[in-house]
């Protein structure tokens, strides 16, 4: 039977608990057999989730899961209420995918910023539009050609223009991160010593959030931030410094270049060879260390060059002890020397 507390429940604005009461209510058979109130309460289910998405909705919270929590009613029926949930998990609960889809990207435009939410609503579109059929896209370009090519199709045509207007977002997030990263870069000089805030690190940041955007979204720009990391690669490579070597390789990461990183690794394996050779273990460590990252290659060099490195360490300390201790031997014999002095003219009448 249609259950009272579901009607209760509605009425008092409580659409939280309607909404699973009339779920409950909504079964089309029980143990007293046909439920003739099935379809009354199906219609409140619906026109509650519907309430509970438009407040949602109201209020910004387009999007979050919430929390269950059992509530045990008068007569003992214990229901799953749920609570905190946003407009989407609303929507999506009671089968309306037009306002579903709508408060996904009212979700995502909200964060424009946001790589997470951004992603959460991307994996959405880019399901919904293989929903369908065995023979629907996988990919953004392939939704395009297909709705192209049947524009009846209205969920693909929905579908596909949310990816576009989220797709627009992106490639504005590209193209403002590439921005900035042009000026943080150039403010590096390699003749002067780095001190506090570093440009180079700012520039791969700026890099860093671009690539991100790419990969979220099929690698749009990807050419151009390429480009980019390659020729500011190898910039760096010009400096035979360590830690310039470090910065070309993350650029070169960055800009999916394996064959300038693998060309790279065995520029910096030459070098670490030739430091070792001068003597300049930890320069040498640092260069092997480059290519062990990548390659895990180097391991046997680079031990035992850091055990040279803690044996000269050791030598060093040892010296600088012995150094400490002449030093107070001497103040002690100073200190002596002068006090036997002061005896002698005390003695003589001095």
């Amino acid at each position: 039977m249609l259950s009272n507390d579901a009607v209760a429940a509605e009425k008092s604005g409580n659409l939280a608990l309607a909404f699973s009461a009339f779920d409950f209510a909504s079964a089309k058979s029980g143990c007293e057999g046909p439920n003739p109130s099935s379809q009354a309460a199906q219609e409140g289910w619906k026109r509650t989730g519907q309430g509970l998405g438009k407040d949602a909705e109201a209020k910004g919270n387009f999007h979050a899961y919430g929390i269950s929590e059992t509530v045990t009613r008068p007569g003992g029926l214990q229901l799953n209420q749920w609570k905190g949930a946003g407009a989407f998990q609303w929507y999506s609960q009671i089968g309306e995918s037009v306002d579903a889809d709508r408060v996904m990207f009212r979700f995502a435009q909200s964060k424009p910023k946001d790589q997470d939410a951004f992603g959460i609503a991307l994996g959405h579109f880019v399901q919904e539009g293989r929903t369908g059929g065995p023979n629907r896209p996988e990919t953004f370009p392939e939704m395009e050609k297909q709705a192209k090519a049947d524009p009846g199709d209205q969920q693909l045509q929905r579908t596909v223009g949310y990816l576009r207007d989220l797709q627009k977002i992106a490639l504005k997030n590209i193209d403002e991160a590439l921005g900035a990263e042009e000026p943080a870069y150039h403010r590096y000089n390699p003749r002067e010593m780095v001190v506090g805030h570093n440009p180079i690190q700012d520039s791969l940041r700026h890099m860093g959030i671009a690539r991100n955007w790419c990969d979220l979204f099929g690698e749009p720009r990807a050419n151009p931030l390429a480009e980019r990391a390659e020729k500011r690669g190898d910039a760096m490579m010009q400096h035979e410094r360590p830690k310039s070597y470090w910065y070309a390789k993350q650029y070169y990461d960055l800009g999916r270049l394996p064959d300038r990183v693998k060309k790279l690794t065995v520029q910096a394996d030459k070098l670490g060879d030739a430091a070792a050779k001068k003597g300049e273990y930890a320069a040498a460590v640092e260069y092997y260390e480059i290519g062990h990252s990548e390659t895990g290659e180097n391991e046997d060099k680079i031990n035992e060059l850091q055990s040279r490195l803690a044996k000269e360490s050791e030598q060093k300390e040892q010296a600088t002890q012995k150094a400490l201790k002449d030093m107070t031997k001497d103040d002690k014999q100073q200190k002596e020397f002068k006090k036997g002095q002061e005896d002698l003219e005390k003695e003589l009448g001095f």
